[in-house]
């Protein structure tokens, strides 16, 4: 499959991009014949957005729910919804998902949730990137170890199977619903098999608060005394993480998942600290989380929020510049996963936007690019999405969308009229 991408604007100037087998090939003036051809006079090439932490088919939960106590929200409304989900309806969740993700210029994205084939096999068919973790809750569960270690490889050898866009990832969901004996488990085959590792960490005050009390040391060092600390693990929302902590997580190179919307919306009190971070020097990737406490899988709404979010909390308007933004949204996102992406050069993957200027949100034209996708970019000037060099949406059109649509919307009426009441 071959594509020639012709006068888009890249960095300050109009290029062509030839992109062939998945890669970027050449950018200058090429003169090739190609399968297809795109005519990007007057937009913009960007990276593909990477989405660092999400529950896809959560879009199940999109409005139910909302406005409520995290307790309440999770035991009244989501886990007894949650004991009667199956494979069709992650599958349609997910399916939804990457819909709303392709609209909003995400092409790779780091999933956590339950029957992780049925979400693969999803986003396979949407064309986009997906490292879809095998989740381990055993504390909630009641699974014993060995239950949970032949549930994982079943899962990553169902994984590997799918697609070349789908990776697989391990899914400790967090230490507060995994025993000791699974983190130590993942954090050797991780190793051992280069997966990387999604899972939850100091997300609220709470969490901290009683693993101490409970164990007597704090969450971060526990992790390191397991060796659970490491380069393949991308840690999500992090908000009530201390100095300590934050050494620990740059001791290690861990990778952060910043997730300002999910983390403001269920007021979990505190900004995530971005400039002790980065003087550490911990890569900081950004995050929607689900669709059920965010309410959008839109990378644009994260991007502005991750920014206003750090500027507001530690009163600095200068925290976040549009520049680090984009960079947390594409190449920090694509090191966390290890995937040779985030950025437009020969010899990356073909991960690709392509974003009118002449939109309403991108004018004046002369004014920083970065500045209008980081504060104003609409998802209406985002025109085409390419992942790994195929053409997932041409001028706003993604194939089969109403067919989504419907589909999703039976699965969810049907599931709500037989279970919405319990």
């Amino acid at each position: 499959m071959s594509l020639l991408i012709r006068n888009a604007l890249h960095q300050g100037r109009e290029r062509d991009i030839y992109v062939e087998d998945g890669g970027i090939r050449e950018i200058g003036s090429v003169s090739v014949e190609t399968d297809e051809v795109i005519n990007a006079e007057n937009m913009a090439i960007l990276p593909g957005f990477v989405n660092t932490h999400t529950h896809a088919a959560m879009t199940l939960f999109r409005g139910w729910g909302d406005d409520m106590d995290l307790q309440d929200w999770l035991t009244k409304r989501i886990w007894p919804m949650e004991a009667h989900i199956d494979e069709n309806l992650v599958y349609w969740g997910t399916k939804l998902a990457c819909l709303e993700m392709i609209r909003t210029g995400t092409t790779t994205f780091m999933d956590m949730y339950f029957h992780p084939e049925s979400s693969a096999k999803a986003v396979d068919e949407m064309g986009i990137r997906g490292f879809i973790s095998s989740i381990f809750l055993d504390k909630f569960t009641g699974t014993g170890l060995e239950e949970s270690i032949k549930t994982a490889k079943k899962d990553i050898r169902a994984l590997e199977r799918i697609g070349p866009t789908i990776y697989p990832a391990l899914g400790p969901h967090a230490v507060y619903s995994c025993s000791r004996e699974i983190l130590e488990w993942v954090a050797v085959y991780s190793c051992e098999k280069e997966i990387p590792v999604h899972f939850h960490l100091l997300e609220t005050e709470g969490e901290k608060i009683n693993f101490q009390r409970e164990n007597g040391i704090e969450i971060t060092e526990f992790l390191e005394e397991i060796n659970f600390l490491q380069p393949r693990l991308v840690a999500a929302h992090c908000v009530w993480a201390d100095q300590r902590d934050i050494e620990r997580l740059a001791k290690f190179n861990v990778n952060v998942s910043y997730n300002p919307v999910s983390n403001m919306k269920l007021a979990v009190g505190k900004t995530m600290n971005v400039p002790r971070m980065e003087k550490e020097g911990i890569n900081i990737g950004l995050g929607t989380d689900g669709a059920a406490s965010n309410n959008t899988l839109s990378m644009l709404d994260t991007i502005k929020f991750a920014g206003l979010s750090a500027k507001n909390y530690f009163k600095n308007p200068t925290l976040c510049n549009a520049d680090s933004l984009l960079n947390y949204a594409t190449s920090n996102g694509a090191a966390a996963l290890s995937l040779d992406s985030g950025v437009i050069e020969e010899g990356k993957l073909a991960d690709i936007l392509l974003v009118d200027l002449k939109h309403e949100s991108m004018v004046p034209r002369r004014h920083s690019l970065h500045s209008k996708m980081a504060y104003s970019a609409s998802p209406e000037a985002i025109r085409y999405v390419i992942c790994n060099g195929k053409t997932v949406m041409r001028g706003r059109d993604v194939k089969d969308s109403r067919e989504i649509i419907k589909g999703f919307e039976n699965a969810v009426n049907n599931w709500f009229e037989k279970y919405g009441n319990d």
